[in-house]
């Protein structure tokens, strides 16, 4: 067999997006990746999934492949005729042994291919707001091992010291005091600042500052943890850290489902500043023994619609026709009906635009979430607010039209504005509908985004601006019962309850006359809802005791979570519905 080929590829330094395209590029094209335990796991999911992934984690402290082993892995691979990349953290030829690898490479008669990498020596200090370089400050900036294969420090670190420039030692956190004794022993002053910055280009970065004096027992102090880039001289003093900071910055979330949704949201959760931990616990296989599947497919011209129920449903039946043959022309006669957004996103990449799609996937999980959010606001501006009703605005009105005939004007203003408000929140809702193009998020991701925003605002508003808040909580009890009309396919209220009872009690008189089980099963999910509602208030009655006005907080984090599910929802809806696929014929 002919032999494949290498790419020796950069991963930068942190996070998945600091690897250059190119990189990526070869990553999704590979058959084999070769990877060290310091990279970002989401590029794991730019390679194919029938790629093969080996894990080489090289590590501080610990290697659990030693060189010569990776080097014999790489020669192997790409012998047996497939396309390797050579993942590496950083940049591969900065402390990376990219060297050693190419020289085995070179030896063994296999063609290769570098990418280069954004190296941490340089970007770690430069996210941390340190320049390793200023103008009549540092001239030149030294990038040294913090370790030898010896694991000692270089012999040459008094040379290091005579230049003017910063010094910059990689992978030697560990070897810290060390550094530090060498460097004043060989002329550098006790004064002389340096700044230690631990895992720099990810999420839960850290930064420690001192001098040559210090420096050690404040890393000591904050329990600084490897990978870390220690840096020395007179740039260490400054701080340009960014001060445009990511909303997520600090947060840890974990992602389940499927790789491919957990890549998405991942990467989304990623760039808004968040620690992602992915555990893909669901995995999608395409049953291929299925003779009727394809007869329905051959004699697709006998049928009215395609109906597809999951965006891995969509991609398999694309697939299928390419492996029979058959082309977009089969579809001259037929339509195509979706089950949302994300499905009819996957057949426009193959010039197929859906005939029907329904408005979303929600589930009861999410209808509970946003009852106990409902039940919650309606507590806490009631009890909180000064008997204001978040949600019930008949109540209001009814208060307001006592107050003018008692002629309490100021008394009528206090019902007037939150009633007001909550026709806004339904007005916003439409208008986000109407102008989201649903590429990233639903339109009701982000209405509920919205929502929570806007009652952590009112968290902070103290009970002297008790109008302001009952206001914006009606502005956003409007937006939820505008955005979230149905619940499981039926036309259920989140945020009140004379609908839902009336509801329950039709289908349930519908069983006394039909017999129809599903009419019971209709009427129990309208009034898990209204007891869901009922628990929000008591969840809000408990937390206003000890959280006070902070307690609208909960509500926040209740629909930060349904936010959150609408995403889970849509794997879902591939999960489930993958065994559900039908063609119906005319």
């Amino acid at each position: 067999m002919s032999n494949g080929r290498v790419y020796i590829v950069g991963a930068g330094c942190g996070d998945f997006d600091l690897i250059t395209m190119r990189g990526a590029e070869y990553i999704r094209h590979c058959d084999v990746l070769v990877y060290d335990s310091l990279i970002d796991v989401s590029l794991l999911g730019f390679a194919p999934e029938t790629a093969e992934k080996i894990c080489v984690g090289k590590r501080s402290g610990r290697h659990s492949e030693k060189q010569e082993n990776i080097n014999e892995i790489l020669v192997e691979k790409a012998r047996e005729g497939k396309t390797v990349v050579r993942l590496k953290g950083g940049d591969p030829f900065v402390f990376g042994r990219g060297g050693e690898e190419i020289e085995t490479l070179k030896s063994a008669d296999i063609p290769f291919d570098i990418v280069p990498g954004i190296s941490s020596s340089i970007a770690v200090p430069e996210l941390a707001g340190i320049p390793v370089t200023h103008r009549n400050l540092s001239r030149s900036v030294h990038i040294i091992t913090g370790h030898t294969a010896q694991d000692t420090l270089p012999e040459n670190i008094k040379k290091c010291v005579e230049t003017d420039g910063t010094l910059v030692f990689l992978m030697g956190l560990r070897n810290l005091p060390d550094i530090v004794e060498n460097l004043i022993q060989n002329g550098k002053s006790e004064d002389t600042p340096i700044a230690v910055v631990s895992n720099g280009a990810c999420a839960k970065n850290q930064t420690v500052r001192g001098t040559l004096s210090t420096i050690c027992e404040n890393v000591k102090s904050a329990e600084v943890v490897p990978p870390a880039v220690i840096v020395v001289g007179e740039t260490a003093k400054f701080d340009f850290a960014p001060t445009i900071t990511r909303p997520l910055k600090n947060v840890s979330v974990t992602v389940t489902g499927t790789r491919k949704l957990s890549d998405k949201l991942g990467k989304m959760l990623t760039l808004s500043g968040a620690e992602v931990k992915r555990h893909d616990l669901l995995k999608v296989i395409e049953y291929h023994d299925n003779e009727a599947f394809d007869n329905a497919i051959n004699g697709i011209d006998g049928y009215d619609y395609v109906v597809l129920t999951s965006m891995n449903g969509a991609e398999i039946f694309m697939s299928r026709l390419r492996k029979l043959k058959k082309d977009i022309r089969s579809f001259a006669n037929v339509k195509f009906a979706v089950i949302g957004s994300g499905t009819a996103a996957v057949l426009e990449k193959y010039g197929i635009f859906a005939d029907c799609i329904p408005n979303v996937y929600t589930t009861r999980e999410l209808g509970i979430l946003l009852a106990l959010s409902g039940g919650l606001m309606d507590a806490y501006s009631y009890i909180y607010r000064d008997h204001v009703f978040a949600n019930a605005q008949t109540g209001n009105i009814l208060l307001f039209g006592i107050q003018l005939a008692e002629k309490n004007w100021t008394a009528a203003l206090h019902y007037l504005f939150p009633i007001s408000a909550f026709v806004v929140g339904i007005a916003l809702a439409d208008i986000v509908r109407m102008k989201t193009d649903e590429k990233n998020f639903h339109w009701r991701q982000i209405c509920v985004l919205i929502e929570a925003f806007v009652l952590i605002c009112v968290a902070f508003f103290p009970q002297s601006m008790n109008t302001v808040a009952n206001s914006l909580i009606s502005f956003a009890c409007g937006i939820q019962v505008e955005s979230f009309r149905k619940i499981h396919g039926q036309g259920i209220a989140t945020t009140m309850c004379i609908g839902n009872l009336r509801s329950a009690t039709q289908n349930l008189c519908e069983y006394w006359s039909t017999k129809n089980w599903k009419a019971v099963e209709k009427g129990m999910l309208y009034y898990g809802i209204i007891i869901c509602f009922v628990m929000g208030a008591v969840l809000g009655n408990a937390c206003i005791r000890y959280l006070h006005g902070k307690a609208i907080l909960v509500s926040a984090g209740l629909l930060a979570a349904a936010f959150l599910l609408m995403f889970v929802d849509k794997e879902k809806e591939e999960k489930e519905a993958a065994s559900h696929r039908k063609v119906y014929r005319k």
